[in-house]
């Protein structure tokens, strides 16, 4: 009984190890949350970025949302990481790491406030990316240029979502993730795209849309 035992565990820890972190997760630092679900949103419609195994309430706990009245021990603890995520220190790593682990992802994307940027982080190398990306406006609310770069970095080829097609209408569509976030102002755009987190100097390129 003890062989079938150990038998059935290490072809369980194989079929583990052997499965293929898919898609980019994108957490909120405790100030960040409005620029976060903006960014949330444009990373889980663009295929080859989306987790295979986030749904709604997930992708909210990572956001800093209010949780659900359920008595979900997973929910708490993905809030209790998110909550744990300061900057670059190894504390926050730590958490970042186990979200990491959760998720089975490539990479998470934390949204900081001060300033507003995505900062990559990298469960292979345990440590954020040396760039850092942008939003493409200064209210936060369009991120087109830095997903796509994103993409670049982190996305996979799409999988057939076999699953998926089942009826049921896909978390990123829901009111949540279109809902308005906040007033955004008109006028003049100007778009940075990636930053360096080692200095000032931007990398990349800058958009100037006139009125």
């Amino acid at each position: 009984m003890s062989l079938r035992w150990f038998a059935a565990f290490f072809l369980v820890g194989m079929n583990a190890s052997a499965q293929e972190a898919f898609g980019v997760a994108v957490v909120a630092e405790e100030a960040a949350t409005d620029a976060a679900w903006n960014l949330a949103r444009e990373v889980y419609r663009t295929p080859g970025l989306r987790p295979s195994g986030l749904n709604d309430t997930t992708a909210r706990a990572l956001l800093g949302d209010a949780l659900p009245k359920t008595n979900e021990p997973l929910l708490t603890e993905l809030s209790e990481l998110r909550r744990g995520i300061h900057g670059d220190d190894p504390m926050s790593r730590a958490a970042l790491s186990d979200l990491a682990r959760r998720l089975h992802v490539r990479a998470i994307l934390v949204v900081f406030a001060k300033p507003i940027r995505a900062w990559p982080y990298s469960p292979t190398s345990n440590s954020f990316e040396r760039v850092s990306y942008l939003p493409d406006t200064a209210q936060a609310d369009v991120w087109t240029q830095a997903v796509q770069a994103v993409s670049i970095a982190y996305g996979s080829a799409p999988v057939t979502p076999a699953k998926a097609r089942s009826g049921t209408r896909k978390f990123y569509d829901s009111p949540w993730f279109w809902g308005a976030v906040g007033a955004a102002a008109a006028g003049g755009i100007t778009a940075g795209i990636i930053s360096s987190t080692s200095g000032s100097s931007q990398i990349g390129w800058q958009m100037h849309i006139p009125r």
